[in-house]
C-alpha cells in the first residue's frame, strides 16, 4: 500500500517545503519527495520532479528514507540527513548526509544520495 510519513518542513523565502518518505520501507520504491506550499498548513503541491532521493543500486544505495534537514554550521547551506538501506536485500540501514538545494525555479535537489564522506562547507 501506499503511504507519506516521515515528513519534515522548512521555510525557504515565502514559501514552505516539505520533505517526506514515500511508500513502505521494505518496498524497492521507498523513496523520499517533496511538497511545496504558501502556508504551512497547504494546499501542498508535489511537483513533478519527484521523488528526489531513490535507490540507485549502481551507487549502492537502496531505499532512502526519513530525513531531517539543517543548516549547515555556517548557516549557508541545507543539509539533509536520511537513511538507506546497507544492500537491496538487508533491511540493517546506514546514515547518509548530502547537501540540499533550491534552486532558481523553486525546485528542491539533492546533492546525491551519496555515502562518501562531505566536505564541510
Amino acid at each position: 500500500s501506499r503511504c507519506n510519513e516521515g515528513m519534515t518542513v522548512i521555510r525557504y523565502g515565502n514559501k514552505y517545503y516539505m520533505t517526506y518518505c514515500a511508500g513502505h520501507y521494505a518496498d524497492p520504491d521507498y523513496s523520499i519527495g517533496y511538497a511545496i506550499a504558501d502556508s504551512p498548513t497547504g494546499p501542498w503541491i508535489k511537483p513533478a520532479d519527484n521523488p528526489i532521493l531513490r535507490s540507485d543500486s549502481t551507487l549502492g544505495v537502496f531505499g532512502p528514507g526519513h530525513n531531517s534537514i539543517t543548516l549547515s554550521r555556517n548557516g549557508k547551506e541545507y543539509i539533509i540527513v536520511y537513511h538507506t538501506h546497507i544492500s537491496g536485500t538487508d533491511k540493517n540501514r546506514t546514515v547518509n548526509i548530502d547537501r540540499l538545494i533550491i534552486d532558481r525555479n523553486g525546485q528542491m535537489k539533492v546533492s546525491g544520495p551519496t555515502r562518501s564522506r562531505q566536505p564541510l562547507p
